[in-house]
């Protein structure tokens, strides 16, 4: 692995350590090669999102190789204790919270350019939708601004009193086959419904 990677990424781990904890058991099933890590919530970068629970992530192969068709390519869900109550504006909001915290981290700067986060949001009656972009600087491995495109769905779990909330993220275009290898990345809980 190149030498200037391991900094940033060791900064990382140590900075997100404290809020990881073993206790929680996985809601995601990847193939091989997707690299998983749980993180504790409410998030140490991003402590606007105030939530309780965990975030489960999976990692494509080529999430940190920028020359990779699947760099920068990820899904987590959230695993919440309370109903996140999240419409266009609350999401856009937290998405641009999360992503400046955790650039801002990993960069160990506070001048980077402010995320952007647009979203097309759709609400049912238990559950929601959302697709949109959200654009920053990518502080792990290019040091510039990228985009990505993004998937959210939400779901309520009244049985288990839980709340998932699934994003796909991936600086692809949407048309193009690797967005297929999300649904390879299964959700193995069925919220108890």
């Amino acid at each position: 692995m190149n030498r200037f990677l391991l900094l940033p990424l060791l900064l990382l781990s140590l900075n997100l350590a404290y809020s990881q904890e073993s206790e929680h058991k996985t809601v995601l099933t990847a193939p091989e090669g997707w690299r998983p890590e749980i993180i504790n919530l409410p998030l140490g970068f991003a402590p606007s999102i105030d939530y309780t629970g965990f975030e489960d992530i999976r990692f494509a192969p080529g999430w940190s190789d920028t020359t990779a068709h699947d760099y920068f390519t990820y899904t987590f869900t959230w695993v919440l204790d309370q109903n996140p109550k999240l419409d266009q504006e609350k999401l856009e909001s937290q998405m641009k919270d999360y992503f400046d915290g955790l650039m801002a981290a990993v960069s160990e700067r506070d001048d980077l350019p402010k995320t952007e986060a647009n979203f097309n949001f759709s609400k049912a009656k238990r559950d929601f939708g959302a697709t949109g972009e959200i654009t920053f600087y990518e502080a792990f491995f290019k040091k510039k601004v990228i985009t990505l495109n993004v998937n959210v769905a939400g779901k309520n779990c009244p049985k288990t009193k839980k709340y998932m909330v699934r994003f796909e993220l991936s600086p692809t275009s949407k048309n193009d086959p690797l967005w297929k290898k999300f649904s390879e990345v299964k959700l193995n809980s069925d919220c108890g419904n």
